[in-house]
């Protein structure tokens, strides 16, 4: 046996050998090969969708003979296939043997359109091997080469990085893009013949990452005097190190252009070009805004073409380009012989609307190749076109209980589709879907600093339409001045500032730069006349009669958070910033006398206060709060900080509303109160605990939160942001989006899955969690093709929207049927802003608790259990962060709240912050037991009793709470009545109470935080609120679904809160009128939606 008989196998007549499933997660070619001799073997490929084996079946032939024979077998799989199995089969008579045979995957499949036929980079994207994971660090890269003694003709090097790079050549510095934002989009062109040198050369390249994807690429020709060309590329044959110094290893290669994050890389051909002439076609002399024209092109070579040679159209206004598209095909090879002729058909390309122009032209360019003469320009004639679009009437409007879009009168799905650019792959799939909204993202706003030009973006909604041609749009932009940093160097005052006069500021995941002032008038109404010329703009197009909405944005990573929240930086210390400040305080007191006696300082005017120290900001006086009397700037500052941010939206709101006639949709990305409170520097950096107001305001349909970056993992509950119970309670509609990391993003971790069936099982718990919730999906993959480049994800993704259209035909349950979790959003404010309390316990994780404690649940505001009574008519409610109250509040929660027989749940110190400071009495006078203050540093940390009775004795032995260390606290002097459920860790403190013979009610507190599924389940059924699962999973339940997401497999109960039908809308299985119990035998990672009726 030629190779020691690894993987062979002998197949008699008839016989038939059978792989296990191949993964085909990541799609692509693949090699079989190995060695074979006989007659008559064949491979049989057989492909497995998701829930079938795929019609297609190919047959190979392997190689007929009586001596071994090697083979080799390429193929590529189709694009609906999960897996394949590997067939080897005798289809003729006698007997072969098959040895070492071995499969290989050649290339992975590609989610991203493939670029029209160009020049483009032969070098590869590379990085550090052992920096692949991380982000924000820096990493060098080098590569020595001997140059001839001959004359240099020229050298160049075409370069980027992403995110920004330090060339040095021969010890010399050429170029530093370090710290640009973006920068590594437009590379490089770097003459390097005055550093070159006969002999030995060395290239040394410093690179930083500053988040998410890194790489770099470079390319560089040297062109002799006798016409010679030496070619250099980065790959792994570069060396990379830690330090400048090394240790150096071989660099890793990520891939080649247009490989997944960069995509197809700008490209400017190098070295020595032939020559060509090249001719236009046959064109109209008159056309109108968003014709679409059709070019043909002819070329001759008149010289040997010693690159690839593509050509493009374009038209021009004057020089201007303003729209360009490629041909399909290739004008000439490499190598193309002098004489060689080359035709382009049917080239298309769209006339741009808004142009003040009368005339443009049409005309061609060539790349990889130089034009032996200029292209003649053919002129083109405006037909005016003066009619006025109009936006459709879009609203929001309740049906069972759950928002839902009407648009011209007719109901509109909300699920909707995010692109941040065009790709044609990606829309393509995504047109295949009947999911109804695309969001299109904009960048420059048709606003550049040589003035008004809307042609990019008539470009890049032309894409979308062609793609798909009856989507409702809705459009986001961004105010964070990253598009317009011109702008911001015309306008230094309109800069936000840090406490020493510094302008460069954090920005996203680790990057820096000058930012505008929330602050700034002149900032807020440059961007109003912006928005104003889009609008007016956009109904100048017939894109306007599918545009519902406007989403604007600014602020880190387009989520209106504060510059410097994610650094540990304090903002604002500008003049705008300072002198808006004294704005609000003047809407707050209006008096200087008001102003002193709030601050309890004389001195102090309307005029003359000014935005808190740093330090002041940073050292809350009651260990983690905040003084009400000693520190009032401070928390009159905190509370700005958030109304700066939602009036800045809601000016937005208004003017869209005015400038649309209120037929359009306003939204933006806003309240993470559920997320974000536990979060140190970034909760009150946020900016985000302002959302009562924006859901008060009639200008506001919906806002939006990514789901949140926890627990996204197969088997992981995820959860919402924000307080998604409280949006119907205003008619607003509530968005997840669900920007997920399939298994084929580039980044680790949010819960990235390893194969697609896991991206898909991802896919569906989402569903399952936003019907129960009731709200609304956004799928958004950053335009990476992680989900719409993968067929079989949008096909999963139009499964979803057709099970999921009975969210606002399904009947919910009655109140009762759930327990009402509230949080306030403004005690954000008056707890320390970096370690606030209490280490993600308090409610970032409770959301993870509640998920899987299968306890039909709501989340809502404080101020909306305030101001809406129907929400008392829940007879259980959690309350997790009531630490700060002022009398009235308390009073509320005494006396409305903690009565008529409800069960009420409470955490921590409740009350115990006042209007004028600490004091236990208050504790003590909500919650009925006699508390006492402790202002020492302790770690609130319970241990349950392991002789717990009834309900409770789940929650035996259980811990809970946190072991990080915080003051104060309050903690029971007596328990009268109350029995105690757990004790401090390590002694007899009581820490966690139920008292059951109230005549009001039943009170249940604890001081440590995070009450546990165990926990949660006892409170439920001793208020009689239904459990619908026991099982540990990720449970949804609401608004008449109950979602299960498997954790593990196996057997799951599911109890409905009465006996009714049921049908998983996933499958269409069904359970009859009577059932009251549902038994489901799931594998890890499955989801079942069960819609309920007739409860």
């Amino acid at each position: 046996s030629p190779a020691a008989g690894q993987r062979c196998l002998r197949l008699a007549a008839g016989g038939e050998w059978q792989s296990e499933a191949v993964d085909l997660s990541f799609l692509g070619r693949f090699r079989v090969s190995g060695r074979v001799r006989g007659s008559g073997a064949e491979l049989r490929l057989r492909y497995r969708g998701l829930d079938a084996f795929l019609p297609e079946a190919p047959v190979l032939a392997l190689p007929a003979g009586e001596a071994w024979q090697d083979f080799s077998l390429e193929f590529g799989v189709p694009a609906d296939a999960f897996d394949m199995l590997l067939c080897f089969v005798q289809a003729g008579p006698g007997q072969s043997d098959l040895d070492d045979i071995g499969l290989e995957r050649l290339a992975m499949g590609s989610i991203i359109e493939q670029p029209a036929p160009k020049p483009t980079w032969q070098a590869a994207w590379i990085w550090h091997p052992e920096l692949l994971d991380r982000d924000q660090h820096r990493a060098w890269f080098r590569h020595e080469f001997e140059l001839p003694a001959q004359a240099l003709r020229e050298a160049v090097l075409q370069i980027t990085a992403d995110d920004g790079y330090r060339l040095v050549v021969n010890g010399i510095e050429r170029v530093s893009t370090l710290g640009e934002m973006d920068g590594w989009r437009t590379p490089e062109w770097v003459s390097l013949g005055e550093v070159l040198r006969p002999g030995l050369n060395t290239i040394l390249v410093e690179a930083e990452d500053v988040g998410s994807a890194q790489g770099l690429i470079a390319e560089m020709v040297a062109v002799f005097d006798d016409g010679r060309e030496l070619r250099l590329q980065t790959g792994r044959h570069w060396q990379a190190g830690l330090t400048v110094e090394g240790p150096w290893v071989e660099a890793a290669e990520l891939g080649r252009v247009p490989c997944l994050p960069w995509g197809d890389l700008v490209y400017r051909p190098m070295g020595l070009l032939g020559r060509a002439r090249l001719e236009l076609g046959r064109l109209p002399r008159r056309v109108r805004p968003g014709e679409r024209l059709v070019v043909d092109l002819e070329a001759v070579a008149e010289s040997a073409q010693t690159q690839p040679v593509a050509a493009r159209v374009v038209i021009l206004d004057g020089d201007t380009v303003l729209e360009s598209s490629w041909g399909r095909e290739l004008l000439f090879a490499a190598g193309a012989p002098a004489g060689s002729r080359a035709r382009l058909s049917d080239i298309g390309i769209d006339i741009p609307f808004g142009l003040a122009a009368e005339r443009l032209a049409v005309s061609a360019e060539l790349v990889g190749a130089t034009l032996s003469r200029p292209v003649d320009r053919h002129t083109l004639r405006l037909r005016e076109d003066e009619r006025t679009y109009e936006f459709p009437r879009a609203e929001v409007r309740m049906v069972s209980g759950v928002p839902q879009f009407v648009v011209n009168g007719k109901p509109v799905d909300p699920t909707q589709n995010l692109f941040t650019k065009p790709d044609a792959l990606q829309q393509r799939n995504a047109g295949a879907t009947s999911v109804p909204i695309w969001g299109v993202s904009l960048q420059e706003l048709g606003w550049y600093e040589t003035g008004w030009d809307y042609s990019s973006i008539d470009r890049t909604l032309a894409s979308y339409f062609a793609a798909h041609p009856e989507p409702w749009i809705m459009l986001s932009f961004t105010f964070d001045t990253r598009y317009h940093r011109w702008w911001l160097q015309q306008h230094p005052e309109a800069m936000c500032q840090l406490e020493g006069g510094e302008t460069v500021i954090g920005d996203y995941h680790g990057g820096r730069r000058q930012v505008p002032s929330y602050g700034s008038a002149v900032w807020r109404e440059a961007y109003s006349e912006a928005v104003r010329r889009l609008i007016r703009h956009l109904r100048q197009t017939p894109w306007a009669e599918r545009i519902i909405a406007f989403h604007p944005c600014s602020g880190i990573s387009w989520e209106w958070f504060h510059w410097g929240s994610q650094s540990g930086e304090l903002v604002d210390y500008s003049p705008a910033g300072q002198d808006d400040f004294r704005r609000w305080l003047r809407q707050r007191y209006a008096t200087d006398e008001a102003l002193r006696q709030a601050w309890g300082r004389g001195e102090v005017t309307l005029d003359t206060a000014a935005v808190p120290t740093e330090k002041e900001r940073r050292e809350p006086a009651l260990g983690m709060f905040y003084d009400p009397l000693a520190q009032r700037h401070v928390l009159d500052y905190h509370d700005y900080q958030h109304e700066v941010v939602a009036e800045t939206i809601l000016h937005f709101a208004r003017l869209i509303k005015e400038e649309t006639g209120g037929r359009s949709l306003f939204g933006t990305y806003y309240g993470y109160v559920t997320h974000l409170p536990e979060s140190p520097g970034f909760s009150q950096g946020s900016g985000h605990f302002d959302l009562r107001r924006l859901l008060e305001a009639d200008e506001i349909d919906y806002l939006m939160a990514p789901v949140a970056y926890a627990w996204r993992e197969v088997g992981g509950t995820a959860a919402s942001m924000s307080a998604a119970g409280s949006f119907p309670l205003h008619g607003k509609l509530f968005y997840n989006q669900a920007d997920l990391r399939t298994h084929w993003s580039h980044q680790q971790g949010h819960g990235k899955p390893a194969s697609v069936r896991g991206s898909i099982a991802c896919m569906r718990r989402e569903l399952a969690r936003n019907l129960a919730e009731g709200s609304a999906l956004q799928w958004y993959d950053f335009s990476n093709g992680w989900t719409f480049g993968d067929s079989r994800l949008t096909a999963e993704a139009q499964r979803l929207f057709e099970a999921g259209r009975v969210r606002n035909a399904t009947p919910d349950w009655p109140a009762e049927d759930y327990l009402l979790v509230v949080v306030d959003e403004e005690q954000t404010g008056a707890m320390s802003v970096f370690r606030p309390p209490y280490g993600g316990e308090l409610i970032f994780r409770q959301r993870e608790y509640l998920a899987r404690s299968g306890v039909p649940h709501r989340t809502v505001l404080w101020s909306d259990l305030q101001r809406r009574p129907e929400l008392l008519r829940h007879r259980a409610i959690m309350l997790l962060n009531l630490f700060h109250l002022d009398d009235d509040e308390a009073a509320f929660l005494r006396d409305r709240v903690m009565q008529d027989g409800r069960t009420v749940a409470l955490v921590g110190p409740v009350g115990l912050l006042g209007p004028r400071g600490l004091d236990a009495s208050r504790s003590s006078a909500i919650l009925g037991w006699p508390m006492r203050l402790v202002d020492e540093e302790m770690a609130l940390q319970a241990s349950w009793s392991a002789d717990l009775a009834g309900p409770w004795a789940a929650a035996a032995g259980a811990l809970t709470g946190t072991t990080q260390a915080y003051r104060p606290a309050v903690l029971p002097a007596e328990t009268g009545a109350a029995k105690v459920l757990a004790t401090l860790v390590g002694g007899t403190q009581p820490a966690v109470l139920w008292d059951d013979t109230r005549a009001g009610g039943r009170v249940f507190w604890s001081a440590a935080p995070g009450l546990r599924p165990e926990a949660l389940r006892a409170l439920a059924e001793s208020a009689g609120v239904p459990v619908v699962c026991r099982s540990q999973d990720a449970i949804y339940a609401g608004q008449g679904f109950i979602g299960l997401h498997a954790s593990t497999a196996g057997e799951k109960v599911v109890t409905l809160p009465r006996p009714g039908a049921a049908v998983d809308i996933l499958t269409g299985r069904r359970w009859p009128e009577g059932t009251r119990e549902v038994r489901l035998d799931l594998q890890a990672g499955e989801t079942v939606i069960l819609r309920t009726t007739g409860l």
